[in-house]
């Protein structure tokens, strides 16, 4: 029973840790696109509708210094969403690493 419950646990981490970790990338990177073109001298109703056609996966129809501030501002912001979302299951990690020395007794 002990065997089949780590594996349960095992499976089910395997399926709900990318799961959760892409979800919280994916639903910050909008808003930090957006904030990034803001910081960068967008205006701001620009931005946030240049951020939503990227995150939905569509081109947006921009000039040529706001496709320069692309280049710049996707990475940056897709960089710091991955970093929030590992931030997340980093510190899920320590919270079970805890829990797991506190209640696991050897014999």
């Amino acid at each position: 029973m002990a065997s089949a419950t780590v594996n349960l646990f095992r499976q089910l981490g395997s399926m709900l840790g990318p799961a959760v970790l892409g979800t919280i990338a994916t639903s910050r990177f909008p808003a930090l696109l957006a904030d990034h073109l803001g910081g960068d001298g967008l205006p701001a109703d620009s931005a946030t509708s240049v951020a939503a056609a990227i995150s939905h996966g569509q081109a947006p129809t921009v000039d040529d210094a706001t496709l320069r501030l692309l280049s710049h501002a996707v990475p940056d912001a897709l960089s710091t969403a991955l970093h929030g979302g590992l931030l997340t299951g980093g510190i899920v990690l320590l919270v079970v690493a805890v829990l797991a020395a506190l209640f696991v007794h050897h014999r």
